[in-house]
């Protein structure tokens, strides 16, 4: 759930540091705020550790310089977009639920691109 958290587990000889992606998220909500304010008061957190973006990018580049063998894998994801998101921010491996597997190959413009080379192939054959 934190950067702390991957740094302790990497110190540990962990080959692989697992990050929850969504649950990360869900630490700005109400249901939370006092447990937030707590950890805040003593510096163990701030609004960075509630953005996944933030603590896998974090670790990663802690883990490049002095873990470069740890592995970073994200879970929880909730939408397609967390893939891409994960991704960038570093994550070696995202484990994405079946559900998004076919938003994530299709897109207006490609159906939309390969209908017209099906059409202009067509007419070039005619």
């Amino acid at each position: 759930m934190s950067v702390n958290q991957g740094i302790m587990a990497a110190s540990a000889g962990a080959n692989y540091v697992s990050f929850f992606w969504g649950r990360i998220r869900d630490g700005v909500n109400e249901k939370y705020d006092k447990e937030r304010e707590e950890a805040e008061k003593i510096g163990a957190l701030d609004l960075d550790d509630f953005n996944p973006s933030r603590v896998v990018g974090m670790s990663r580049a802690i883990f490049s310089e002095q873990f470069p063998k740890v592995k970073i894998i994200v879970g929880s994801i909730r939408q397609a977009k967390d893939v891409r998101d994960a991704t960038l921010a570093g994550a070696h491996i995202v484990t994405v639920p079946p559900k998004f597997l076919k938003s994530m190959l299709q897109h207006f413009k490609t159906d939309e691109v390969v209908g017209q080379f099906f059409a202009d192939f067509r007419n070039w054959l005619s």
